[in-house]
Protein backbone atom coordinates (compact mmCIF):
# COMPACT_ATOMS: atom_id res chain seq x y z
CA UNK A 1 0.00 0.00 0.00
CA UNK A 2 1.24 3.46 -0.93
CA UNK A 3 0.68 6.26 1.52
CA UNK A 4 1.63 9.90 1.86
CA UNK A 5 3.80 11.51 -0.78
CA UNK A 6 4.51 8.28 -2.65
CA UNK A 7 0.84 7.81 -3.43
CA UNK A 8 0.50 11.43 -4.57
CA UNK A 9 3.55 11.11 -6.80
CA UNK A 10 2.19 7.96 -8.43
CA UNK A 11 -1.18 9.59 -9.01
CA UNK A 12 0.49 12.64 -10.53
CA UNK A 13 2.61 10.41 -12.76
CA UNK A 14 -0.47 8.52 -13.94
CA UNK A 15 -2.28 11.76 -14.72
CA UNK A 16 0.66 13.11 -16.70
CA UNK A 17 0.90 9.90 -18.73
CA UNK A 18 -2.81 10.03 -19.43
CA UNK A 19 -2.80 13.69 -20.45
CA UNK A 20 0.27 13.28 -22.63
CA UNK A 21 -1.81 11.13 -25.01
CA UNK A 22 -4.60 13.69 -25.38
CA UNK A 23 -3.81 17.07 -26.67
CA UNK A 24 -4.40 18.20 -30.20
CA UNK A 25 -6.60 21.15 -29.35
CA UNK A 26 -5.40 24.74 -29.77
CA UNK A 27 -8.81 26.25 -30.48
CA UNK A 28 -9.67 23.46 -32.94
CA UNK A 29 -13.44 22.85 -32.59
CA UNK A 30 -13.20 19.29 -33.93
CA UNK A 31 -10.41 18.27 -31.57
CA UNK A 32 -12.06 20.08 -28.70
CA UNK A 33 -15.32 18.26 -29.34
CA UNK A 34 -13.51 14.89 -29.22
CA UNK A 35 -12.60 15.54 -25.61
CA UNK A 36 -16.27 15.87 -24.73
CA UNK A 37 -17.45 12.57 -26.26
CA UNK A 38 -19.15 10.04 -24.03
CA UNK A 39 -16.24 7.66 -24.66
CA UNK A 40 -13.10 9.80 -24.85
CA UNK A 41 -10.71 8.62 -27.56
CA UNK A 42 -7.72 8.58 -25.24
CA UNK A 43 -9.02 5.80 -23.01
CA UNK A 44 -9.73 7.81 -19.87
CA UNK A 45 -12.86 7.57 -17.81
CA UNK A 46 -15.81 9.76 -18.73
CA UNK A 47 -15.54 13.26 -17.31
CA UNK A 48 -17.37 16.47 -18.16
CA UNK A 49 -15.34 19.44 -19.32
CA UNK A 50 -17.14 21.40 -16.57
CA UNK A 51 -15.74 19.04 -13.92
CA UNK A 52 -13.19 20.69 -11.60
CA UNK A 53 -10.64 17.99 -12.46
CA UNK A 54 -10.93 18.78 -16.15
CA UNK A 55 -10.61 22.51 -15.55
CA UNK A 56 -7.58 21.97 -13.33
CA UNK A 57 -5.53 19.89 -15.72
CA UNK A 58 -6.80 20.81 -19.19
CA UNK A 59 -6.63 24.29 -20.68
CA UNK A 60 -8.50 23.89 -23.95
CA UNK A 61 -7.46 27.31 -25.26
CA UNK A 62 -3.74 26.69 -25.55
CA UNK A 63 -2.83 23.00 -25.20
CA UNK A 64 -1.12 21.48 -28.19
CA UNK A 65 0.82 18.27 -27.99
CA UNK A 66 2.18 18.69 -24.48
CA UNK A 67 1.15 18.55 -20.84
CA UNK A 68 -0.07 21.82 -19.46
CA UNK A 69 0.87 22.63 -15.85
CA UNK A 70 -1.90 22.67 -13.29
CA UNK A 71 -0.93 26.10 -11.93
CA UNK A 72 -3.45 28.82 -12.86
CA UNK A 73 -2.51 31.18 -15.66
CA UNK A 74 -2.13 34.65 -14.17
CA UNK A 75 -1.33 36.61 -17.34
CA UNK A 76 -2.23 36.29 -21.00
CA UNK A 77 -0.57 37.76 -24.08
CA UNK A 78 -1.99 41.09 -25.23
CA UNK A 79 -4.76 40.98 -27.81
CA UNK A 80 -3.74 41.98 -31.38
CA UNK A 81 -5.67 45.26 -31.13
CA UNK A 82 -3.93 46.08 -27.86
CA UNK A 83 -0.58 45.32 -29.49
CA UNK A 84 -1.37 47.86 -32.21
CA UNK A 85 -1.95 50.59 -29.61
CA UNK A 86 1.25 49.57 -27.82
CA UNK A 87 3.15 49.95 -31.09
CA UNK A 88 1.67 53.45 -31.47
CA UNK A 89 2.73 54.38 -27.95
CA UNK A 90 6.23 53.00 -28.49
CA UNK A 91 6.77 54.89 -31.75
CA UNK A 92 5.55 58.19 -30.31
CA UNK A 93 7.57 57.73 -27.12
CA UNK A 94 10.79 57.00 -29.01
CA UNK A 95 10.32 59.84 -31.49
CA UNK A 96 9.56 62.60 -29.01
CA UNK A 97 13.05 62.51 -27.41
CA UNK A 98 15.12 63.15 -30.58
CA UNK A 99 12.64 65.79 -31.71
CA UNK A 100 13.05 67.54 -28.37
CA UNK A 101 16.83 67.37 -28.74
CA UNK A 102 16.65 68.95 -32.20
CA UNK A 103 14.46 71.72 -30.81
CA UNK A 104 16.95 72.41 -28.03
CA UNK A 105 19.77 72.52 -30.55
CA UNK A 106 17.90 75.02 -32.70
CA UNK A 107 17.33 77.24 -29.65
CA UNK A 108 21.06 77.17 -28.81
CA UNK A 109 21.94 78.10 -32.38
CA UNK A 110 19.48 80.98 -32.28
CA UNK A 111 21.07 82.26 -29.05
CA UNK A 112 24.60 82.19 -30.47
CA UNK A 113 23.71 83.83 -33.79
CA UNK A 114 23.56 87.61 -33.82
CA UNK A 115 20.86 87.70 -36.49
CA UNK A 116 18.06 85.25 -37.09
CA UNK A 117 17.97 83.42 -40.41
CA UNK A 118 14.99 82.23 -42.42
CA UNK A 119 16.50 78.74 -42.58
CA UNK A 120 16.80 78.45 -38.81
CA UNK A 121 13.29 79.77 -38.34
CA UNK A 122 11.94 77.17 -40.76
CA UNK A 123 13.70 74.38 -38.88
CA UNK A 124 12.36 75.63 -35.55
CA UNK A 125 8.78 75.78 -36.86
CA UNK A 126 9.06 72.32 -38.41
CA UNK A 127 10.39 70.78 -35.20
CA UNK A 128 7.62 72.40 -33.15
CA UNK A 129 4.98 71.10 -35.58
CA UNK A 130 6.46 67.59 -35.50
CA UNK A 131 6.51 67.63 -31.69
CA UNK A 132 2.86 68.64 -31.55
CA UNK A 133 1.77 66.00 -34.05
CA UNK A 134 3.63 63.22 -32.26
CA UNK A 135 2.02 64.19 -28.94
CA UNK A 136 -1.39 64.32 -30.61
CA UNK A 137 -0.87 60.96 -32.32
CA UNK A 138 0.13 59.43 -28.99
CA UNK A 139 -3.34 60.30 -27.65
CA UNK A 140 -5.07 59.15 -30.84
CA UNK A 141 -3.19 55.94 -31.62
CA UNK A 142 -1.40 55.03 -28.39
CA UNK A 143 -2.65 52.91 -25.54
CA UNK A 144 -5.46 54.56 -23.61
CA UNK A 145 -6.52 53.98 -20.02
CA UNK A 146 -8.54 55.24 -17.10
CA UNK A 147 -6.14 58.03 -16.12
CA UNK A 148 -7.62 61.53 -16.27
CA UNK A 149 -6.52 64.29 -18.61
CA UNK A 150 -7.16 67.91 -17.65
CA UNK A 151 -8.14 70.99 -19.61
CA UNK A 152 -4.75 72.76 -19.44
CA UNK A 153 -2.94 69.80 -21.02
CA UNK A 154 -5.51 69.29 -23.78
CA UNK A 155 -5.98 72.99 -24.53
CA UNK A 156 -2.21 73.42 -24.79
CA UNK A 157 -1.86 70.35 -26.99
CA UNK A 158 -4.60 71.50 -29.37
CA UNK A 159 -3.06 74.96 -29.56
CA UNK A 160 0.33 73.50 -30.48
CA UNK A 161 -1.31 71.11 -32.96
CA UNK A 162 -3.05 74.05 -34.64
CA UNK A 163 0.14 76.07 -35.17
CA UNK A 164 1.22 75.82 -38.78
CA UNK A 165 -1.82 73.67 -39.54
CA UNK A 166 -4.52 74.73 -41.98
CA UNK A 167 -7.11 73.63 -39.41
CA UNK A 168 -7.32 75.19 -35.93
CA UNK A 169 -8.65 73.08 -33.05
CA UNK A 170 -10.44 74.89 -30.22
CA UNK A 171 -10.77 72.85 -26.99
CA UNK A 172 -13.83 74.19 -25.15
CA UNK A 173 -14.04 71.51 -22.45
CA UNK A 174 -13.64 72.53 -18.82
CA UNK A 175 -13.75 69.17 -17.01
CA UNK A 176 -11.14 66.45 -16.78
CA UNK A 177 -11.89 63.27 -18.71
CA UNK A 178 -10.51 59.76 -18.97
CA UNK A 179 -7.87 59.15 -21.58
CA UNK A 180 -9.93 56.55 -23.43
CA UNK A 181 -12.56 59.24 -24.13
CA UNK A 182 -9.83 61.68 -25.15
CA UNK A 183 -8.57 59.07 -27.59
CA UNK A 184 -11.98 58.89 -29.29
CA UNK A 185 -12.10 62.68 -29.57
CA UNK A 186 -8.66 62.84 -31.16
CA UNK A 187 -9.66 60.16 -33.66
CA UNK A 188 -12.80 62.18 -34.46
CA UNK A 189 -10.67 65.28 -35.08
CA UNK A 190 -8.57 63.29 -37.53
CA UNK A 191 -11.75 62.06 -39.23
CA UNK A 192 -12.94 65.63 -39.80
CA UNK A 193 -9.70 66.82 -41.38
CA UNK A 194 -10.13 65.08 -44.78
CA UNK A 195 -13.57 66.69 -45.10
CA UNK A 196 -11.96 70.15 -44.70
CA UNK A 197 -9.30 70.36 -47.44
CA UNK A 198 -9.47 74.17 -47.53
CA UNK A 199 -8.87 74.51 -43.83
CA UNK A 200 -11.16 75.81 -41.16
CA UNK A 201 -11.84 75.41 -37.47
CA UNK A 202 -12.73 72.38 -35.33
CA UNK A 203 -14.48 73.03 -32.02
CA UNK A 204 -14.60 70.37 -29.30
CA UNK A 205 -17.35 70.60 -26.67
CA UNK A 206 -18.71 68.22 -24.05
CA UNK A 207 -22.11 68.18 -22.34
CA UNK A 208 -22.07 66.27 -19.03
CA UNK A 209 -25.37 67.55 -17.64
CA UNK A 210 -27.15 64.24 -18.30
CA UNK A 211 -24.54 62.22 -16.43
CA UNK A 212 -22.59 60.56 -19.21
CA UNK A 213 -20.50 63.01 -21.28
CA UNK A 214 -21.74 63.71 -24.81
CA UNK A 215 -18.96 64.90 -27.09
CA UNK A 216 -19.50 67.12 -30.12
CA UNK A 217 -16.64 67.65 -32.56
CA UNK A 218 -17.72 70.29 -35.09
CA UNK A 219 -15.72 71.41 -38.10
CA UNK A 220 -16.57 74.57 -40.04
CA UNK A 221 -15.05 75.41 -43.41
CA UNK A 222 -15.81 77.24 -46.65
CA UNK A 223 -16.73 74.01 -48.41
CA UNK A 224 -16.53 70.42 -47.22
CA UNK A 225 -15.40 67.45 -49.26
CA UNK A 226 -17.95 64.68 -48.68
CA UNK A 227 -16.96 61.02 -49.03
CA UNK A 228 -20.10 59.05 -48.13
CA UNK A 229 -18.48 55.63 -48.61
CA UNK A 230 -15.61 56.50 -46.27
CA UNK A 231 -17.86 58.05 -43.62
CA UNK A 232 -20.18 55.04 -43.77
CA UNK A 233 -17.41 53.07 -42.03
CA UNK A 234 -18.41 54.95 -38.86
CA UNK A 235 -21.76 53.16 -39.17
CA UNK A 236 -20.06 49.78 -39.44
CA UNK A 237 -20.01 49.52 -43.24
CA UNK A 238 -16.96 47.52 -44.41
CA UNK A 239 -14.38 49.25 -46.56
CA UNK A 240 -10.72 48.79 -47.42
CA UNK A 241 -9.03 51.73 -45.71
CA UNK A 242 -5.92 53.56 -46.86
CA UNK A 243 -3.24 54.39 -44.27
CA UNK A 244 -4.49 57.99 -44.15
CA UNK A 245 -7.99 56.71 -43.30
CA UNK A 246 -7.14 54.37 -40.42
CA UNK A 247 -8.75 56.74 -37.88
CA UNK A 248 -12.20 55.90 -39.29
CA UNK A 249 -11.73 52.19 -38.64
CA UNK A 250 -10.35 52.75 -35.15
CA UNK A 251 -13.15 55.13 -34.13
CA UNK A 252 -15.83 52.76 -35.47
CA UNK A 253 -14.28 49.89 -33.51
CA UNK A 254 -13.43 51.60 -30.21
CA UNK A 255 -16.45 53.87 -29.65
CA UNK A 256 -19.00 51.02 -29.20
CA UNK A 257 -16.56 49.27 -26.86
CA UNK A 258 -16.86 52.29 -24.54
CA UNK A 259 -20.63 52.45 -24.90
CA UNK A 260 -20.53 55.42 -27.27
CA UNK A 261 -22.80 55.73 -30.29
CA UNK A 262 -21.38 57.61 -33.26
CA UNK A 263 -23.53 60.16 -35.02
CA UNK A 264 -22.24 62.22 -37.91
CA UNK A 265 -23.41 64.68 -40.54
CA UNK A 266 -21.83 66.62 -43.38
CA UNK A 267 -23.30 69.70 -45.02
CA UNK A 268 -21.79 72.15 -47.48
CA UNK A 269 -19.88 74.11 -44.85
CA UNK A 270 -19.92 71.90 -41.76
CA UNK A 271 -18.97 68.40 -40.64
CA UNK A 272 -20.02 67.13 -37.21
CA UNK A 273 -19.28 63.98 -35.20
CA UNK A 274 -21.06 63.29 -31.91
CA UNK A 275 -20.09 60.59 -29.42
Amino acid sequence: MLIGNNKKQLESFAVNRLLSRVFEIDRDPVADARLHLADPPFGGRRISYEHPWFKKFVHTASCKGKYMPSEPITSLPPEPDDLASLVGSRLCHDLISPLGAIGNGVELLAMTMRTSSAELQLIAESVAAANARVKFFRFAFGRAGEQRVGRPEMAGLMSQYSEGNRIAVDWQVEEDHSRDHIRLVCLAVLCLEPAMPRGGKITVTCDSTAGLPVWTIRGTTLRTKPDPELWATLDGQPRALAPSEVQFGLLARDAPALGRRIRWSITEGEAVISL
